[in-house]
């Protein structure tokens, strides 16, 4: 379960890691990876996936199946609240 936790911190703080964490990174390995700028969102959130699986393995926490969700959960947190709320006010009308 913490494993799944984790993840899902992971998840979602992705996007606000691609800019101090993942930028300088990728510019670095631009000498020997050629990265599109389109493909960066998907490093930093590979790279995040990773260090959760990482840490859920260091817990003995967590399979890959439930990391892997709770990755996907919390990256799209907000916009799957986002609808929930938006079905919750349509079903009151």
């Amino acid at each position: 379960m913490l494993g799944f936790v984790v993840a899902m911190i992971a998840g979602f703080v992705t996007p606000h890691v691609e800019v101090p964490l993942i930028r300088p990174l990728v510019r670095k390995l631009q000498s020997h990876v050629r990265i599109d700028e389109a493909e960066v969102r998907m490093v930093s959130f590979a790279l995040m996936m990773l260090i959760a699986g990482l840490i859920a393995a260091l817990l003995h926490s967590g399979s890959a199946f439930w990391v892997i969700l709770g990755g996907v959960l919390g990256y799209f947190a907000l916009r799957l609240v986002e609808a929930v709320q938006q079905l919750l006010e349509q079903r009151r009308r």
